[in-house]
This record gives C-alpha cells, sequence and structure tokens, in this order.
C-alpha cells in the first residue's frame, strides 16, 4: 500500500510520446526501491500517450492531465509543488531508468546528507535499446569543485538523471522559456554553494535521438550555449549576483561567441554574416581529392535522407564538402547529420548579389581545383556552376519529373558526365525530353539507374495488427501531394461507419482541423525519422494521393516495416508495385472523384477480408527485403564515384 508520505517522488512529463513511453513507466514500476510515488504529467499530448497511461493500474502512478498544453517549466514545476516525498527524481520519456536507480541514489544521498542534489552517469543506446557507449560522462566531474568549474564551459550533467532533495526544487524551480532548463537549473545551484555530486556509474539508458545526447554536452551548437548562458547571466545580474560562477560564464560566453564568428548567420537573417561565413570556410579548406556535392538543403524529406546515404558513402573514403542553396528554418532538418559526415557545409545567402559573390568565389576555387568529382540535386545553383567546367567529373541526380526540376539541367546537358535517375520510368520521360528539345539522343547512354535503398529487418515486423484499418500519410503539404484527396476518402469512410484509424506525419494538414473531434484521427506533425518506424510499424496501410512522384522514400520505409502502399499509380510507383500482389494502385484519372471512389472500393476490400491484408503486408515487407538493398545502392554509388581512400 502507497504511504501517505513516500520516500521518493518520481516526475515524468509527457508530451506525445507513444513511441518509447511504455518502456519509461515500466523501468519505474520495476524499481528494486519501492517507496515511492509516481508523478506522471500528460502535457497536452494528442497521440496515444493517454492510452498508454491509463493501462497502468499501479496504485504507486499519480495521473495528472493539463487539457492545453503547457511550457514544460511550468508543467514540471506545478507537479513539484504536489509532491509529497522527501526527493525528488527527474524521469523522462526517452529514457530508461536501470533497475537500480533509485535505491542508489536514494542510499546516497541517505549517507551523506550534505550533498543536496545527485546526478549519474549514463549508457546509450538507439532505439531499439542496443548499447553504443558502454559509459558515457565526463571523467572530469568528480565533485562540487569540479562541477563548479565545468559546468559555465559545457553542460557535463545528465538531467534526467538528477535527485534531488525536494526541498531544494521547490525552492528554485524551473525556469520558464529557457533555452537549456537543466544547465540554467544546475548553473543557480552550484553559483549559490548547493552541494552536487555525481554517481560515476550509469543508471540510466538515453536513446540516441534523445536531444541531450545530440548535443553530446560540449557540442551544442554555439549560438545555443551563447543563448542559455546569456539567460542565466541576466537573470543572475537582476538579483545582483556576480560572482566566480557567473564570471566564468561570461568568459565563456565571450569565448564562444569570438570562435563562432564565422558560424554565427546560420540562426541570423543577415546574409551579409552568411556570405562571409560562406567566404570564411572555402578559403580555408583545400578541394584537392575532395568531392563537392551540391544539395537543395538539408531539410527532413525523402530526397534529403537520401542525400545524406550518398553523403555517408562517400564520406567513408574521400573528402567531403558540401553546398547547400537553401537554409531551412525548421527544427527538423539533417544538418547536424551532413556536419558529421563532411569535412565542411557552406549555406548559400539569401540575397542574389550576395549569392553571386560567393558563386564567383566558388567558380573561382573549382577552377583552381585539381580534377575532382562534383555532384548534385535539384539544384540550379548546381547546373550554374557548372557551365564550361571541363576538367571535373560532374554527375546529377534526377528524383523525379515535376515543377520543372526535370529542366534545369537542359542548358548544360553535355557537361554532365553522368545522369543518376532512381526509377526506369524515368528513362522513357528524358528520352521525350531529349527529343522535344533537340538534344542529342546519344547523351541518354550516360543514364544510369540507381534505386534508393534503406535498411531492411531481417525479419517480418512483429506485432502487426489488422483487425481493422491503420492508415498513415506522411509527407508535405504541397499541391501534387493532394491532401484534399485524402479528406475525401475519410470523409467517406466516415460516412460508411467503416472502423479505421488515420494518422499523418510531416506538415500541419487542414483536415487536422477538420476532423479535430474524431479520435481516430490524430496528426502528430514533423517528427525525428527515427521515431518514424514505430509509426510505420503501427500502420497498415500508407496512402499515397499524388499527382507525380519519382519513387517516395515514405514508400520503401513504410514498405519495410509491412505497410501495404495504397497509391496513385504515377511516376516510378508502378516499376515497385504491382496491384494485389505487393500494394494496390489506383488510376491517376483526371476526374478526382473516380480516384476517392477507387481509394474507398479498394480500401472497403481490404477491410473485408484480413487474411489479404496480411498477406499483402508480408509480401510487401518481403519485397522490401528483396529489393531495397541499401548496401547495393553503396556498392553502386561507390563504383559511380570510383574514388577510393583518399583521405
Amino acid at each position: 500500500m502507497l504511504k501517505k508520505n513516500p520516500s521518493v517522488s518520481v516526475i515524468m512529463l509527457v508530451d506525445n510520446a507513444e513511441v518509447f513511453l511504455s518502456k519509461a513507466i515500466e523501468s519505474v514500476l520495476s524499481q528494486t526501491f519501492a517507496d515511492f510515488e509516481f508523478l506522471i504529467i500528460n502535457n497536452g499530448s494528442t497521440d496515444r500517450s493517454d492510452e498508454i497511461i491509463a493501462s497502468y493500474s499501479d496504485e504507486r502512478i499519480q495521473y495528472l492531465k493539463n487539457e492545453k498544453k503547457q511550457h514544460k517549466a511550468d508543467a514540471l514545476n506545478k507537479s513539484i509543488r504536489l509532491a509529497k516525498g522527501k526527493y525528488i527524481a527527474l524521469m523522462a520519456t526517452d529514457v530508461v531508468s536501470l533497475p537500480n536507480r533509485l535505491q542508489q541514489q536514494f542510499n546516497f544521498l541517505e549517507a551523506n546528507p550534505a550533498i543536496e542534489v545527485l546526478y549519474s552517469d549514463i549508457k546509450i543506446t538507439d532505439n531499439q535499446g542496443e548499447i553504443l557507449e558502454q559509459n558515457h560522462t565526463d571523467e572530469d566531474t568528480e565533485m562540487i569543485k569540479d562541477i563548479r568549474s565545468i559546468l559555465p564551459k559545457k553542460n557535463c550533467l545528465a538531467h534526467s538523471s538528477a535527485f534531488f532533495k525536494t526541498v531544494i526544487l521547490k525552492k528554485y524551480q524551473f525556469r520558464s522559456h529557457i533555452k537549456s532548463m537543466g544547465w540554467d537549473f544546475a548553473l543557480r545551484l552550484v553559483s549559490d554553494d548547493v552541494k552536487t555530486e555525481i554517481i560515476h556509474e550509469p543508471l540510466l539508458h538515453y536513446r540516441s535521438d534523445n536531444a541531450w545526447i545530440k548535443g553530446k554536452r560540449e557540442k551544442i551548437y554555439p549560438i545555443q550555449v551563447i543563448t542559455v548562458l546569456k539567460q542565466f547571466l541576466t537573470f543572475q545580474f537582476k538579483k545582483g549576483k556576480f560572482g566566480a560562477t557567473e564570471r566564468a560564464t561570461l568568459l565563456t560566453m565571450t569565448q564562444t561567441f569570438l570562435s563562432a564568428l564565422p558560424l554565427i548567420s546560420e540562426r541570423t537573417s543577415s546574409s551579409f554574416f552568411n556570405t562571409l561565413r560562406c567566404l570564411w570556410i572555402l578559403f580555408k579548406t583545400s578541394w584537392k581529392d575532395t568531392v563537392i556535392l551540391f544539395f537543395p538543403d538539408y531539410g527532413w524529406a525523402g530526397a534529403q535522407v537520401v542525400h545524406l546515404d550518398i553523403t555517408r558513402q562517400v564520406y567513408r573514403n574521400n573528402k567531403v564538402f558540401i553546398i547547400f542553396q537553401h537554409h531551412i528554418e525548421s527544427r527538423l532538418n539533417t544538418k547536424e547529420e551532413f556536419e558529421k559526415n563532411s569535412d565542411g557545409i557552406c549555406v548559400l545567402p539569401r540575397s542574389n548579389i550576395l549569392r553571386a559573390i560567393v558563386r564567383f568565389f566558388i567558380k573561382f576555387k573549382l577552377n583552381h581545383t585539381p580534377k575532382t568529382l562534383i555532384f548534385g540535386s535539384n539544384n540550379d545553383f548546381f547546373y550554374g556552376i557548372i557551365k564550361g567546367l571541363k576538367k571535373h567529373k560532374i554527375i546529377d541526380l534526377l528524383h523525379a519529373f515535376g515543377a520543372n526540376v526535370e529542366r534545369l539541367a537542359l542548358p548544360v546537358v553535355e557537361e554532365l558526365d553522368q545522369r543518376i535517375i532512381i526509377t526506369e520510368s524515368l528513362r522513357g520521360k528524358l528520352e521525350n525530353l531529349y527529343q522535344q528539345e533537340g538534344i542529342d539522343k546519344e547523351l541518354l547512354s550516360r543514364v544510369q539507374c540507381i534505386p534508393n535503398g534503406i535498411e531492411v529487418n531481417d525479419t517480418y515486423p512483429k506485432g502487426k495488427k489488422f483487425d481493422r484499418l491503420n492508415l498513415l500519410f506522411v509527407g508535405r503539404n504541397s499541391p501534387e501531394k493532394r491532401i484534399h484527396l485524402i479528406e475525401a476518402i475519410l470523409y467517406k469512410l466516415i460516412e460508411n461507419q467503416i472502423d479505421f484509424t488515420f494518422t499523418s506525419v510531416g506538415d500541419e494538414l487542414a483536415l487536422c482541423k477538420t476532423f479535430s473531434d474524431l479520435p481516430q484521427v490524430r496528426c502528430l506533425g514533423k517528427l525525428e525519422r527515427t521515431r518514424l518506424k514505430e509509426i510505420y510499424r503501427q500502420a497498415n496501410v500508407l496512402l499515397i494521393t499524388s499527382q507525380r512522384e519519382g519513387f517516395p522514400m515514405v514508400m520503401m520505409e513504410g514498405m519495410a516495416e509491412g505497410t501495404i502502399p495504397v497509391s496513385t499509380a504515377v511516376g516510378g510507383i508502378p516499376d515497385n508495385i504491382t496491384h494485389l500482389k505487393n500494394g494496390l494502385l489506383i488510376d491517376n484519372d483526371e476526374n478526382e472523384g473516380l480516384i476517392v471512389a477507387s481509394f474507398y472500393q479498394n480500401l472497403l476490400a481490404l477491410q473485408s477480408d484480413t487474411t489479404k491484408m496480411k498477406q499483402l503486408s508480408e509480401a510487401t515487407y518481403q519485397f522490401a527485403k528483396d529489393n531495397f538493398s541499401l548496401e547495393k545502392f553503396n556498392e553502386r554509388y561507390d563504383k559511380l564515384f570510383g574514388l577510393k581512400n583518399k583521405k
């Protein structure tokens, strides 16, 4: 029976965390130390988090629901005020506490009453729980004097491992609208000489896509570091405090600012600073034996994932420099991964005048660089640069026809040594285009098809359900996707009382507001791609209503998880999908009403024959396993580039 005043209050804030939530909850409930209450705060989640939490009946759980999302700090502070324990342990939804965590931390503070806050080391895992790092720690942080000297320089503490005396947490609380609440909180503690220590033993598992891990403590983006330290110092100055911690923090902030000057335009709107940054990186980087990549941006969509796969493979054995045409504002992007897999990147300034200056410098540098390889995709800046370049090997990648992207290369098609397409259907379209534009058909011999590749599990995914239609859309809200057709399909399902769920991932869709009162419709927004695998696994049908496509990466990813594609027969999709064999194809009729009716009839047939649905799902997975080999993709690009071991 739960004690009126338990020894420990465990606090966990939940915000659309359905993917890993069960494992986090169960890791707390299975602790060897049992004298605790478990405060779970659902902070306005719109996914299945509420259903998952409600499925647990343990009397130690105190479930609190915020109908409207609060700032994280406000939601946590609310739960702190309700905590009854002598100590408070923080918990995160994408973290697993090892069974002895609470016992270890409780025993330590009971044996060392002068210590008021305790952190621990961690292990880093991937999303399947496999250990990536056995003991990730800051080795220099042994006691409070070490923490005080290191903390103003870098966030050396794992926030979700924190174990506090409750009186301390109620006194200090978390501050709203702070870039890094945990770092700010810890700085305020050491500034006030609150006794803090670290157990140098891993007591938690952090998943690799956890935001703290992505920052790798000292590798947090410099502008974020400056922002966190500025917010801390402003707060302390208002209190009239300027001690040793504040002086060390001010020194770190100044040093970080000076070192980040070449990079600072990444988070500013100043094209001038961005131009300086690009010119500085171009000036200091040698392009000898370097593969130069030109990509449109470092966004979230399928094409960018393909570009990243290519970059990773090339970077294994070669130096790589990347030039991006556009900056991406969204926090969900692939920029960090591109940075890890290259020797330098340059994001072009927005100003046409300043961009012309950078273009001149790039062209000058290429003209004075020994023969190398230049590769680009979906990028008019790239096609402008390569005009007149004779000595380099130049290759482009064409994902699809549409929005005139196929015409960008026409003025320089003779400069291209090779052209890569992702489906054979594009070869016929290129042939027709060359004929229309009077381009020598002999140039078609330079076209090579390299299908995209993904990682596919060795076995069919477990837990796939077929008791009803679980529909999924993943992608952008762009005109060619024709989201209004999906809305019409959902209306027909609802009108005819068909049992279904619908999930969307990606851009915000108008239909999310239309169906906002329906529990079977959920819109998750943009997610880290590492979280998508579980979403695909929960679905049994992937809807694609596009007017044009290449061969969508989302279709490949879904098929690898046994999710049946139901799609318009456009672009390279019919090259890979055979109707009723490994998916369902819908004629791309000019009459959109007929398209909607055909989608509905095919979905109805699936729903009425769950055996057939399961067979299609298994065939879908098997096709992905047999045909979407990332290993073959890598081998083909290795052979294409022909550059080996030049790092």
